[in-house]
């Protein structure tokens, strides 16, 4: 005959057996699966970009995060035909422990290789010489990221046009697919009014 305690430690036993596998269920659907489902849709990016060169750029530098690409854009200064600046507006994603997320908008740019250039990514800086990032605790939403890219009182404002006097925009993309796993809502601009025709 089982006495008190190891009837007690044995319901315990069944209560925990039981427990972990509908735990590694719901983890396995809903934090796994949100991860499987937020991935870059590299279809909607240029040919040997580097989505994890374009991310190491963007703060915190000593954290393990996810990088989305959710907009980019070529401009060329009239000039210089030969002057290709490509730039994008990239959100990382990194948790510090469950249930503590952090969220960073940043623009990241890149000019062509030259002898003065080596092509490496970068945070371009506004007119306030700082570089121009967003720290959201949570996830963005449409409104969230739009006010980032309208915001021109701090420089740090980024649009789907070339945006620079003098320049002409040679090709962009707004990443719908990504935009919409990631942000969760729909994109509702786009670059389709001011590209050139093909």
């Amino acid at each position: 005959m089982l006495k008190r305690w190891q009837w007690g430690l044995l319901g315990f036993v069944l209560v925990a057996s039981a427990a972990i596998p509908a735990y590694l269920i719901f983890w396995k659907q809903h934090i796994r699966g949100t991860e499987d489902s937020e991935r870059q849709d590299e279809s909607e990016l240029p040919s040997g970009w580097n989505i994890k060169e374009i991310g190491d750029v963007v703060p915190p530098l000593d954290k393990t995060k996810t990088t989305y690409i959710l907009a980019w854009k070529s401009i060329v200064n009239k000039q210089v035909p030969r002057s290709l600046t490509e730039e994008c507006l990239v959100l990382t994603h990194w948790q510090n422990h469950p249930g503590s997320d952090g969220w960073v908008l940043a623009v990241v740019s890149r000019r062509p290789k030259s002898e003065d250039n080596d092509e490496d990514w970068y945070l371009p800086t506004g007119f306030s010489y700082y570089p121009c990032e967003k720290v959201f605790d949570k996830r963005p939403t449409n409104k969230d990221i739009y006010r980032y890219m309208d915001n021109r009182n701090s420089g740090c404002g980024w649009s789907l046009s070339a945006e620079i006097e003098g320049y002409s925009l040679v090709n962009a993309m707004v990443c719908n697919r990504t935009w919409k796993a990631v942000i969760k809502e729909q994109p509702t601009r786009s670059f389709s009014k001011d590209l050139p025709p093909k």
